[in-house]
């Protein structure tokens, strides 16, 4: 597999194996380990598998009163 090709299809949102669009591919439940969040998606078409990982880079209280707090992990 091309990195390079994968990468610019995972920025679009795409599957990396084939390139179909994000609306045809099945996203699996999310699971939480505290630190990142994991998502196993199902390629439709080429009927192949991958993770996307998301990490925790900020919360926002928004019941803070007058405004939303924000606290970011990357400070």
């Amino acid at each position: 597999m091309d990195k390079a090709l994968a990468k610019e299809r995972l920025r679009g949102r795409n599957c990396p194996y084939c390139g179909v669009d994000r609306k045809i591919l099945a996203y699996g439940n999310i699971e939480n380990d505290g630190k990142e969040v994991f998502q196993v998606v199902d390629c439709i078409v080429c009927e192949k598998q991958f993770t996307e990982v998301y990490s925790f880079r900020r919360v926002i209280l928004t019941d803070y009163p007058g405004e939303d707090f924000r606290i970011d992990f990357n400070d």
